[in-house]
């Protein structure tokens, strides 16, 4: 329906019925519509009266009742008016709002927001229950290690330092020097083998000449003059003061002595003899001997050293595992060939007797003697004849010395030697040999 009333244009006299003159385009001077609502004259587009909407451009209207029920069709369902008595939920500010505007940001209606899940209790837990198994592990590794170390005699515990000591039932004895083996020293009382030796001896000790040698399980012990003066280990139930016993390996040997040995020989019997000289007690002398077989300890001697000059009243003992003095005799010429192995050429100018120093034309003609040598071992001795103060030995000497080209000349030779008591050890007074073979390396 048009409701727009006909008016003329007042340019060129036409007279219309729409909002602009059909003849010349002229808008109509006053545009005013009548409401369908309340019948009111409007300018605007909303009525001053009602409130009802202007209709399109043509003038057409809306009564506000079917307005009303499109309204209602479009419209969202709206939330229950809330009475003044009712305080609203307030969403809680997150922690990006300024402290200014937090409690004033209300919840859009309609929005529902999903509750977050508390996690500050569960990592509180997980805090506690680490904190308990640190405490656990910290009183046990406590009680363990008080247990090992201190023994409970509530319990009838004992450390496993004690039951390995217990199991073996014999006392451990500090050992003060080197020159020392299972708890016992050369020089030590002969009274303290009975504090470390508790079980009875294996057989009956033997008295050679001024020494007595007893024979228990462990060990082998030497006794002169109420003094200790040789120790013989052939079992892996003692040890040295550095920790080594039958059955150490050569290795371990070298790291606790090194390598730097006062001699090195073969005896023979497929054994590598290492020697070690330390001072012990009263000064006096001594060599520790590692027997290695197949990379492994096969006995452990100390001894009082032969061919050392000793403190008054010190007797230099027999080598170990000497049987008699025969052997202590082979102890001696190993220990000369052992000397010039290691360079050592004044420990073996010093088992030489004064007539056979001369014989070597002097210290100067015997170190030059040896100035290509790389290494000497007697072997295979065998006793020609024996006495008390003298001893001849048969054996093969093995020569290594340097050649030219880079090589090494191997000689063979077939030796005899003389050994003397004197100043209380064998030393060399005549040597005599023949080669038997060379060959280069």
């Amino acid at each position: 329906m048009n409701d727009v009333k006909e008016w003329t244009c007042p340019k060129c006299g036409q007279a219309n019925t729409s909002r602009f003159c059909t003849g010349c385009g002229t808008k109509r001077p006053s545009d005013t519509w009548k409401c369908p609502n309340c019948g009111a004259e409007n300018a605007g587009k909303f009525c001053t009266k009602c409130g009802q909407k202007r209709g399109d451009e043509l003038g057409q209207t809306q009564p506000m009742q079917s307005l009303d029920a499109s309204a209602a069709v479009r419209a969202p369902q709206q939330l229950p008016v809330q009475t003044p008595y009712e305080q609203p939920q307030m969403q809680q500010p997150s922690a990006k709002v300024p402290p200014a505007m937090q409690g004033r940001i209300a919840e859009p209606l309609g929005m529902v927001t999903a509750q977050q899940p508390d996690t500050s209790k569960g990592a509180k837990g997980k805090q506690i229950a680490l904190i308990v198994v640190i405490i656990a592990l910290l009183g046990a590794l406590g009680f363990f290690g008080y247990r090992e170390f201190f023994a409970d005699s509530g319990t009838g515990y004992q450390p496993v330092a004690k039951q390995q000591a217990a199991t073996d039932s014999k006392p451990v004895r500090e050992m003060k020097t080197d020159l020392s083996l299972g708890g016992l020293e050369l020089g030590d009382d002969a009274s303290a083998i009975a504090e470390v030796e508790t079980d009875a001896e294996k057989k009956d000790p033997k008295q050679e000449g001024a020494m007595l040698r007893h024979y228990y399980d462990d060990m082998q012990i030497v006794e002169e003059n109420g003094k200790i003066t040789a120790l013989v280990s052939e079992t892996d139930k003692v040890s040295t003061k550095r920790g080594i016993h039958q059955g150490s390996t050569l290795d371990e040997v070298q790291k606790a002595y090194g390598t730097d040995t006062f001699s090195q020989s073969d005896d023979g019997d497929g054994r590598m003899l290492y020697e070690y000289k330390f001072t012990g007690q009263d000064d006096r002398i001594g060599l520790v001997r590692f027997a290695v077989k197949d990379g492994k300890v096969d006995y452990i001697s100390v001894r009082t050293y032969e061919g050392a000059a000793q403190p008054a009243g010190v007797k230099a003992a027999s080598t170990a595992p000497a049987a008699n003095d025969s052997e202590s005799a082979k102890g001696a010429l190993r220990n000369f060939y052992s000397a010039i192995s290691s360079k050592n050429l004044a420990a073996a100018w010093n088992l030489m007797t004064p007539e056979q120093q001369n014989r070597m034309g002097g210290y100067d003609s015997f170190r030059n003697g040896y100035s290509t040598t790389l290494s000497s071992a007697a072997t295979n001795i065998t006793v020609a004849s024996s006495s008390a103060d003298k001893v001849i030995l048969n054996y093969t000497l093995i020569a290594r010395d340097r050649a030219e080209g880079g090589h090494i000349k191997v000689q063979n030779f077939n030796g005899s030697a003389t050994l003397v008591k004197q100043d209380g050890g064998w030393k060399i007074s005549y040597t005599e040999s023949s080669k038997v073979g060379e060959r280069l390396q």
